[in-house]
């Protein structure tokens, strides 16, 4: 029998560091050199099938311009999982990840798994962020990290099974609290007689 789970994954970054291509090569398995700026968000889903379980993955690829920024909450609600992209070629889209990353912690759930994703690594002669400092600071905001290429497949899909498995691991820390709160209760009831 197949367990199927519902997961909304929302991904945010500057306008051109990738977040469409990303996510065209994971659903799709396509990359487009030119691609059209996002307005407001866009939605796709795909089931990531892993054992006996399907995720199905409601990716919802926002808007990076800053007119649009206001709307990111609307999406950020209600995700499991947050996919943060800056381009490895451009410095300044790394430096607003503290802000991408600000508005998420404001209006997500405390418990949302974030990876941190530098897109472009096949421009890497042209690297403006280390993968050093980029793979630092996702420590620091307890993320994961993924050094990826759109472009040329590379490490796409880690980025989606690095979400599963912080789902999973999520999921039997769940268990085993609930399982130690019953049978606490289950002690005092005992004790109590």
């Amino acid at each position: 029998m197949q367990h199927i789970k519902l997961l909304k994954v929302v991904v945010l970054g500057d306008s051109g560091v990738g977040k469409t291509s990303i996510v065209n090569r994971f659903v799709l398995d396509k990359f487009e050199q030119r691609q059209q700026i996002t307005q407001g968000a866009s939605f796709v889903q795909k089931d990531f099938k892993k054992g006996n379980k399907i995720f199905k993955l409601q990716i919802w690829d926002t808007a990076g311009q800053e007119k649009y920024r206001t709307l990111g909450p609307l999406y950020y609600r209600d995700s499991e999982a947050a996919i943060v992209v800056y381009d490895i070629t451009n410095k300044n889209s790394f430096q607003t990840l503290q802000q991408w990353i600000k508005d998420l912690k404001d209006y997500a759930s405390e418990n949302i798994n974030i990876v941190l994703v530098g897109n472009k690594t096949d421009l890497i002669e042209q690297e403006q962020v280390s993968f050093d400092n980029a793979k630092l600071y996702a420590k620091n905001i307890s993320a994961k990290f993924q050094y990826v290429s759109a472009k040329e497949n590379k490490n796409i899909q880690c980025i989606f099974e690095d979400i599963i498995k912080q789902i999973e691991e999520k999921d039997v820390i769940n268990v085993v609290q609930k399982v130690l709160k019953l049978y606490n209760k289950q002690n005092k009831k005992i004790v109590n007689l």
